[in-house]
């Protein structure tokens, strides 16, 4: 049987991938020290035939990666960097590898052609070690009037670090860095947070940046994830949900109560989470106090420290919504 014939009967082969890596695709960092962004970048070339490549998504293997592109539409000879930029604060001592995923579609010019559909994959591995770290690493706070919270900054090296300033885009959180503090050779820094009663209503992802004199580690950076609530809105108890887990615990869960301002009945209806580590239980019935268990699976969330939000939809009162953030933590 002929080639032409094989071809007719199972289909043309899909073309090889057009975009081509100009280095290695599996970094290894080696041993590196918790505080600045670990960052690693790739660079990919359209030597393909005639037609447009598109990049349609660019994922990552955790909330702790963000992978960035430079490019989006390439024409041949065109290229484009991948980077993937780890942030160590939220991340355990040991060896870890972090991935990241460019999804994209090549077109041929001939319009009778098929597109196809590719992925490029790049890899970052490091032995961390924990010399800086800041607690919590991720934050999630809600609120209807303000808050405040206090992050704090550990060094354990001979010459720690000192925090020249820390700042956020937000003109709603106000940031004040407390004077540095030596017990037992480890220094630690207060940085209290306060959400200020105007920050506007919704959800809101703020970054908290802390410089430092320290030209290894110029930049902490933590998430924060900010809810503020109406003020008749319905009310849960802790307005914070927070899952600790202990030492060989595969799932931990935090029970949370809601009520309404006008102490009517409530019935929750269905209740999600925008992270697959996290599920939700409720209890479906109708009373004063709706009632919800959110769990953490170990394994899914990576073993490192997450947050999340949690989406609640009511029966009653009909077309009520909740937004509850979640935040979850390790022993070290």
């Amino acid at each position: 049987m002929n080639l032409i014939l094989l071809a007719l009967l199972f289909g043309a082969s899909d073309p090889p991938p057009p975009l081509q890596p100009a280095g290695p695709t599996a970094i290894d960092r080696g041993t590196a020290r918790t505080g600045p962004s670990l960052t690693a970048s790739l660079t990919l070339t359209h030597r393909g035939g005639p037609g447009t490549v598109t990049v349609t998504a660019v994922e990552a293997s955790c909330g702790c990666t963000a992978p960035t592109v430079t490019s989006r539409r390439l024409r041949p000879g065109d290229a484009t960097t991948f980077t993937l930029s780890v942030n160590t604060l939220t991340q355990p001592a040991g060896v870890h590898t972090w991935r990241g995923t460019l999804r994209y579609r090549f077109t041929p010019d001939d319009a009778k052609a098929t597109p196809h559909d590719f992925d490029a994959t790049l890899a970052v591995k490091a032995d961390l070690v924990r010399e800086v770290s800041v607690t919590p690493p991720v934050l999630a706070i809600s609120t209807a009037t303000e808050a405040r919270h206090t992050l704090t900054v550990t060094d354990i090296r001979a010459k720690p670090l000192t925090i020249r300033a820390a700042t956020t885009a937000s003109p709603h959180v106000a940031l004040t860095v407390r004077p540095a503090a030596t017990a037992d050779g480890v220094t630690t820094t207060a940085v209290e947070l306060h959400v200020t009663p105007d920050y506007p209503a919704g959800s809101s992802q703020e970054t908290i940046t802390f410089t430092t004199d320290d030209p290894t580690c110029p930049e902490l950076r933590v998430p924060v994830r900010i809810v503020k609530r109406h003020p008749d809105a319905l009310v849960p108890s802790p307005e914070l949900a927070v899952v600790r887990f202990s030492p060989g615990l595969a799932a931990a869960s935090t029970l949370v109560q809601v009520r309404s301002p006008a102490r009517g009945l409530l019935r929750i209806e269905a209740a999600d989470c925008d992270h697959p580590a996290v599920g939700v239980k409720f209890a479906a019935a109708s009373g004063l106090v709706g009632t919800l268990r959110v769990v953490v699976d170990r394994a899914k969330a990576d073993g490192r420290p997450g947050e999340a939000l949690v989406r609640v939809r009511f029966a009653e009162p009909a077309g009520t919504t909740l937004t509850l953030p979640v935040q979850w933590s390790f022993p070290e």
